[in-house]
């Protein structure tokens, strides 16, 4: 049976006295890597998502139809590897797609030629 090695009672770690000979700490500290400025590699941290706003639009059933096919179809090709499939997830796409086309080419945009027309 191999002997444990003996932790220090919790008076000790609240009043430490000069008797005891300091213990050494539990973990080793944690010490930084040192930058080496000549790779080039960066280490970029993990970008925050944005926080989400609750939207309520309002679409015919057909619109509804197609967009529950959508995901369905979407679900399918992607076999649910940890892709955003959810409708939330496709009108976000979608608009996004619309008011980048938009921006980009105005009064020439899909989105505008559409409403136009209407």
């Amino acid at each position: 049976m191999s002997k444990r090695k003996s932790l220090p009672q919790i008076d000790d770690l609240i009043n430490p006295s000069s008797q005891h000979s300091p213990s050494p700490p539990p973990f080793p500290p944690q010490t930084k890597p040192q930058e080496n400025k000549q790779s080039s590699l960066q280490v970029v941290k993990k970008a925050e998502k944005p926080k989400k706003e609750q939207m309520t639009i309002y679409v015919d059933s057909e619109m509804s139809f197609r967009l529950e096919a959508a995901q369905l179809q979407l679900r399918r090709i992607t076999g649910k590897k940890g892709y955003a499939t959810s409708r939330s997830a496709i009108v976000e796409l979608a608009l996004q797609m619309a008011l980048n086309d938009l921006e980009a080419n105005g009064a020439n945009s899909t989105l505008a030629s559409l409403i136009v027309r209407k």
